[in-house]
């Protein structure tokens, strides 16, 4: 019986690295708890993204952010009568996120 759950906690811990996360924490929780709780868990918590992933996401972030503003601001005037528009250059002049689906139709827009 302990051998089984050994194996099932190293079982837990193996997929956990496969989903990107942290396969100790994933075996100390799958052996102190069960491994079936882990596994539970693990399903929940779901795929981690890589840091690739991560750096490739802001890239393109960044790119659509920066061609919105230098576009927006190359008519100003035209586009401020616009609310959506103006509430996305507004958002990413004070810093905050936007979702990029939203910067990419207003930049549809203004094109």
């Amino acid at each position: 019986m302990l051998l089984m759950w050994i194996l099932l906690t190293i079982c837990v811990s193996y997929l956990a690295s496969k989903f990107n996360r942290d396969w100790v924490s994933y075996f100390v929780l799958a052996l102190l708890l069960s491994p079936l709780i882990g596994f539970i868990v693990l399903l929940i918590k779901g795929k981690a993204k890589s840091g690739l992933q991560l750096r490739n996401e802001y890239k393109e972030y960044k790119m659509y952010s920066d061609a919105f503003i230098s576009r927006y601001l190359e008519s100003e005037s035209v586009h401020q009568e616009n609310p959506i528009i103006k509430e996305v250059f507004d958002s990413l002049s004070s810093n905050k996120t936007v979702d990029i689906g939203m910067i990419k139709s207003a930049l549809n827009i203004i094109k």
